[in-house]
């Protein structure tokens, strides 16, 4: 927890700001403010650093000074909660290398408006990554066969979530082959705003492979290049790779990764997912993936 130090508003583009007491925030942004509305990124956020004179805004000029919250561990989707009003991390503007703590800045837009005082408490929340594991086996859902897929995804995310600012949640399951069973599972998992899906077993060419069926029939988009590039790179030394009918999609705000069943097949199938994961992630949530340094917009 940490607190509002200071709030600053600007009549005019290029006039100094004033310092308040009071500012209604709504979702374009402080409401009166000069620049409200004219970004993407409607609030700006710095910490209070007696080492850190100049604005990594490029002006003397921002919307909010904390206190008591440290912004350097501030990350992409993240929250930032002062009472009622709520706002969402969209870009994180590095110091250059050896730069005060005070000189990381924070924009937000607005997921929730209202009225911030002078000395109200701010509260950072990091983001909680919810994630579900879904494999699919008539065997191993009948306990014949010992499910060995869904955890080498989940080991190989939570090697991947180690280094990440994010909080991570992990759900698994078995299910039999059965497509509608599985489109249940996704529609579900759409309305709890689970961020990614990842599926194993049901891709290839059998009678009971409904897998990539089951995806389709939910997908708003799909990302033919992934598995296509995966495809073609193991299926040189493993023609058998060629004959997997893995997919990815996008359903609402929900990535889904139907990988094939074989432990050999989801190392594959990861090492190269993982690569984009986490700009996919950004990319479904309308985020700019690469953030400036601070240095670059003085």
């Amino acid at each position: 927890m940490g607190r509002i130090a200071e709030i600053h508003v600007s009549s005019q583009t290029g006039s100094d700001c004033e310092a308040v007491a009071e500012i209604v925030v709504n979702d374009r942004g402080f409401a009166g403010d000069a620049h409200e509305g004219a970004r993407r990124c409607q609030v700006s956020l710095r910490a209070i650093d007696p080492s850190c004179t100049a604005s990594p805004f490029g002006a003397d000029y921002e919307n909010l000074l904390t206190e008591g919250i440290d912004l350097s561990r501030v990350g992409l989707l993240d929250k930032i909660r002062v009472g009622e009003v709520i706002l969402e991390a969209a870009e994180i503007l590095h110091p250059a290398s050896g730069g005060p703590a005070g000189a990381f800045g924070v924009y937000c837009r607005v997921l929730h408006g209202g009225l911030i005082r002078l000395n109200d408490e701010a509260e950072h929340i990091p983001r909680l990554l919810r994630v579900k594991i879904i494999t699919l086996s008539d065997r191993a859902f009948s306990g014949q066969y010992e499910d060995r897929g869904g955890p080498k995804i989940r080991e190989r995310l939570e090697t991947f979530f180690h280094s990440r600012p994010w909080r991570v949640s992990i759900q698994t399951m078995i299910l039999p082959d059965e497509q509608e069973m599985l489109i249940q599972e996704l529609e579900n998992a759409q309305l709890d705003g689970v961020d990614a899906v990842f599926t194993t077993g049901g891709t290839g060419v059998g009678p009971r492979d409904v897998t990539p069926e089951a995806v389709l029939a939910l997908a708003d988009k799909t990302i033919p290049g992934l598995m296509e590039y995966i495809r073609v790179k193991y299926g040189e030394k493993h023609p058998a790779a060629l004959l997997s009918r893995s997919i990815a999609a996008v359903a609402g705000k929900t990535l889904i990764f139907t990988l094939p069943g074989s432990v050999g097949a989801v190392e594959d199938y990861m090492a190269e997912l993982i690569k984009t994961f986490e700009h996919l992630i950004y990319m479904i949530n309308d985020i700019d993936a690469h953030p400036a340094p601070v240095s670059s917009l003085s």
